[in-house]
């Protein structure tokens, strides 16, 4: 049954509706492959959306996500409700969701979402199921596995591999400063991103690893954003996999061992305490990065010492707009001493708190948050914590 709908990207929990109509294809159609496809976010409806669009492509496409995350304080973070799964559902697709809490390696899936086990090894091009993954964020155990031909099998990555492996490479990519990622189709193996290489299209990030300190702040302002760089990568990603379904059989038998492809690096999953900041190990420029990669989930935070104050605590702050320093805010200071890694002050014109880090760098911080409070400018924000400076420089302490 073929069904003309708008399909919906979703973008940080909430749906977009894209301009153009889709075919979605539900089962029965004329198409090459029946898939299904894991996935979960914003960049998992990217990839969707454009299988939705090629019913020469997808005879079927069943879907598998995580459940839905539990809307509560403690989780406040998380997404309430998968995007993957509304997309699918407002599609007309088949849609099934794992339990909360169960590996997937104990997981009994429902009668017809995979195929049956074969009864000889198949081949791309005589078997129409395939096995499709973006951003689901779960490994899928040998046996799920075993049903597809190793050619059937495909990941949409967005770096390019053995380049950040794991599960935040469009985040680390910004966060290390790089100044090129890009999208893989790999094979899907037992193994983590292990998978051969069946195409790869590179992307210039636009931020070098070398920036010159009088423009950093120019730079910043032009450089991706988490949110920005999956802007760009989104439209890649699509393409490169519908080019690679079209050509399945020639792509598998030419696939590229990662091992030929260079080194590998990992894209852990980010964590709070990657925003945790440490001014004698980043300098303004690294940090500033990490802002971009990480704020939409983790603001940057550090610790305010109580100083000569007396306070018993000391205080987390979360930083809310940050740049670096430039030569321009440099000489703002004037006479001033320079500011050892950790050490705070006010800028003259009382904009932003400037705060050292490593390598004679200094950050500009204009909106910080106490913990609990709500967000304010540094002039208001300094005016709560003038008595945690020290007696002697007058500046207040980070770490």
């Amino acid at each position: 049954m073929m069904l003309r709908v708008s399909p919906l990207l979703f973008r940080t929990g909430q749906r977009r509706r894209l301009s153009s109509q889709a075919s979605v294809v539900g089962g029965g159609g004329k198409g090459k492959y029946d898939i299904v496809f894991c996935g979960t976010d914003r960049f998992a409806c990217a990839v969707l959306s454009g299988l939705l669009g090629r019913p020469d492509l997808c005879r079927s496409i069943k879907v598998l996500t995580p459940s839905d995350a539990p809307n509560t304080w403690a989780s406040r973070k998380r997404i309430a409700e998968v995007p993957l799964r509304r997309l699918a559902e407002d599609s007309g697709l088949a849609h099934n969701a794992l339990p909360r809490d169960v590996p997937m390696s104990e997981w009994e899936p429902p009668p017809g979402l995979f195929p049956p086990a074969p009864a000889v090894p198949a081949s791309p091009g005589t078997n129409s199921n395939v096995l499709l993954t973006a951003s689901f964020g779960h490994v899928i155990p040998p046996a799920i596995l075993g049903l597809y031909a190793p050619g059937a099998r495909l990941n949409v990555h967005p770096s390019l591999l053995p380049q950040l492996r794991g599960a935040a490479p469009v985040q680390w990519a910004i966060a290390r400063r790089l100044a090129r990622t890009g999208v893989s189709i790999q094979g899907l193996e037992a193994a983590i991103d292990t998978g051969r290489v069946f195409a790869r299209h590179a992307l210039d990030v636009g931020l070098d690893e070398e920036v010159d300190v009088d423009l950093a702040r120019v730079d910043s302002r032009k450089a991706p954003t988490y949110e920005t760089l999956l802007d760009r990568l989104e439209p890649i990603a699509v393409r490169l996999l519908l080019d690679v379904l079209s050509n399945l059989e020639a792509r598998a038998s030419a696939a590229t061992p990662q091992s030929e492809l260079g080194p590998a690096s990992r894209a852990p999953k980010v964590r709070r305490e990657h925003a945790e900041v440490r001014w004698d190990r980043w300098t303004a420029h690294d940090i500033e990065a990490r802002h971009r990669a990480f704020s939409y989930l983790f603001p940057l935070s550090a610790t305010l010492e109580p100083g000569r104050s007396g306070a018993a605590r000391d205080v987390r702050v979360l930083l809310r707009s940050v740049h670096v320093g430039t030569a321009e805010t440099g000489a703002e200071a004037g006479a001033a001493p320079p500011l050892a890694p950790g050490q705070a002050r006010l800028s003259r014109s009382g904009g932003h708190l400037e705060v050292g880090c490593a390598d004679d760098t200094h950050l500009c911080v204009s909106q910080l948050q106490t913990a609990g409070k709500r967000a304010m400018d540094a002039t208001h924000w300094i005016v709560g914590y003038r008595d945690r400076a020290d007696a002697r420089t007058g500046l207040l302490t980070f770490t």
